[in-house]
């Protein structure tokens, strides 16, 4: 389905992607850990070209593009295989929560608006927001929001659903919620790629997990190695403040308690 071979990006005098190498199956979920900066996001815009490689070469669903001989026709055809779920929504504030989701799909000539207006109602209750479609984004918690933006990825029917830290801009209380969502769009055997922070949510739902540092893939393998018996160093020094950091948020939870 997806496979990545020796991609790089820089920006200025900084290399974010340093010689990237992936494969992927059809339906898998694959999460991408790491810390912050070591190009997690980078890679993810990569693949639906919002941004550009310096060099490397991405196949998606059969779609070939490589970054040193771009073909517009192959270029165009391996973003249209993706759709993404942003990290701070990007919804429009003018627009209704139907008119967010229906837009991506009005640029498609051989949809009727029948047809458009049905499949954007179709995805809105998919996550719960049918009563919601009238109402302007400024109305709606973060959770919410983000629920619009998982609606407008699905509605847009891409064989790649790629999420962008899809709860970091959340209040504590609203992750469950948008985690649990994303559960449900993974049993509908589309293929995932999930930048996410959160841990116990990376092993529950991924088939694969890669540890990115520096702009390398240090590590990959399974929820279970990786999460349980990681082999580099880095990774396991990752994992094991990731371990300590939600003790320390539990603690405080039930303090608060």
């Amino acid at each position: 389905m997806i496979k990545i071979e020796n991609l790089k990006k820089s920006f200025g005098k900084s290399e974010v992607l340093k010689d990237i190498n992936l494969e992927l199956a059809k339906g898998e979920v694959l999460a991408i850990i790491g810390p912050s900066g070591s190009g997690k996001s980078t890679l993810l815009r990569c693949l639906n070209w919002l941004e550009t490689p310096d060099s490397g070469k991405l196949t998606i669903n059969g779609y070939e593009v490589s970054a040193l001989n771009v073909n517009k026709t192959n270029k165009n055809n391996l973003i249209k295989q993706s759709s993404m779920v942003f990290q701070h929504y990007n919804l429009f504030k003018n627009k209704t929560v139907h008119e967010n989701v229906a837009i991506g799909l009005k640029g498609n000539k051989k949809l009727e608006k029948a047809v458009i207006n049905q499949r954007a109602a179709t995805y809105l209750e998919k996550v719960g927001l049918s009563q919601f479609k009238d109402k302007y984004p400024a109305t709606l918690s973060g959770g919410q929001q983000q629920r619009v933006g998982i609606a407008r990825a699905l509605a847009l029917d891409t064989p790649l659903l790629l999420f962008d830290e899809p709860t970091s801009a959340l209040d504590p209380e609203l992750v469950n919620g948008v985690l649990n969502i994303i559960k449900d769009v993974a049993n509908l055997q589309k293929t995932l790629i999930i930048v996410t922070h959160e841990m116990s949510f990376a092993e529950d739902i991924a088939d694969k997990v890669i540890f990115m540092e520096d702009g390398y893939i240090v590590e990959s393998g399974t929820p279970k190695q990786i999460f349980h018996n990681p082999n580099h160093q880095r990774t396991q020094a990752f994992i094991n403040k990731q371990n300590v950091s939600n003790h320390l948020t539990e603690d405080d939870d039930t303090l608060k308690r």
